[in-house]
């Protein structure tokens, strides 16, 4: 037993890929895409919870407008995201870049997922885009 809490101990954690250190420029990427993911998030319950307590229409097109941006902002962030860990993980010949730029993806193809509903939300319920 004692054998186990020293090897628990004396565990290396950088070895998990979600605690490496990054480079700096894909480690204020992640930031930024983390920043529109949760605004985004909040944003979406927003607008849901104000279907159900019955906003304003223009209050609840003000949200999915904003909601629009903010995932658009997102999409643009997690691409960027993407070809850094490309970039790094050709240069560097290291797998968990690879892992990143998949998360990466997954985010901006939610991203695309959102601004598609809100900007359809918008078309249906005005019978105009969003711009």
């Amino acid at each position: 037993m004692n054998e186990i809490k020293k090897k628990i101990k004396n565990y290396d954690l950088s070895r998990f890929t979600i605690l490496r250190r990054l480079p700096l420029i894909l480690s204020l990427t992640r930031r930024g895409v983390f920043f529109f993911l949760f605004v985004l998030i909040a944003q979406l319950l927003l607008f849901f919870t104000g279907n159900i307590q019955n906003f304003l229409d223009e209050n609840l097109r003000l949200i999915v407008i904003i909601s629009s941006l903010t995932s658009i902002g997102m999409m643009i962030f997690s691409l960027a995201a993407v070809f850094e860990c490309l970039y790094y993980g050709i240069s560097k010949r290291k797998k968990h870049f690879f892992i990143h730029m998949v998360i990466f993806f997954a985010a901006f193809l939610f991203a695309l997922g959102v601004c598609i509903f809100t900007n359809t939300v918008i078309i249906l319920s005005d019978g105009t885009g969003a711009f």
